[in-house]
């Protein structure tokens, strides 16, 4: 895959988020898209489920043994404090099961491709599985993979 330049508006879905309080693959990436939120360079937007899928994904790593109850309340409350723009899933549902019935995605991933398209933002997601699916269809060019996005360097 080519590398993307995505400006700083940009959608992120959950799998990036993680990798901001977790360490994966490709977190070093991600915690480039955080530097940038955190010093008001980018403008992150997500639909409100990442808020619970987050949850789940720390619930997971907790139950795992991962990480301690603690460790996952503190975590959860630095995720609260950031400031991602959270929309509505009430604003986005209809577009995301129409994206999920043509794409064949799940409505889930649908919501955050919907509103990457709703707001002309481009969709950053580690899920390179959600970027091949997209491949050849309208929604390509509104997603791009971690590991291919190139941020603008300052000036």
């Amino acid at each position: 895959m080519n590398a993307r330049k995505a400006g700083t508006n940009l959608v992120l879905d959950t799998s990036v988020v993680a990798k901001w309080f977790l360490p994966e693959p490709l977190s070093p990436e991600a915690d480039k898209i955080l530097e940038d939120l955190r010093q008001r360079k980018s403008i992150v937007a997500a639909p409100d489920l990442v808020v619970y899928e987050f949850a789940n994904i720390l619930w997971q790593r907790q139950k795992k043994g991962e990480i301690s109850t603690r460790q996952a309340s503190a975590i959860m409350s630095d995720f609260e404090r950031l400031p991602l723009e959270l929309v509505p899933g009430d604003a986005i549902g209809a577009q995301a099961l129409d994206i999920a019935g043509k794409a064949g995605c799940t409505a889930y991933d649908g919501a955050f491709i919907a509103l990457a398209v709703e707001l002309e933002y481009m969709l950053v997601t580690a899920d390179q599985r959600l970027v091949r699916l997209m491949a050849g269809t309208r929604f390509a060019k509104s997603i791009v993979w971690l590991g291919d996005l190139t941020l603008p360097t300052p000036r």
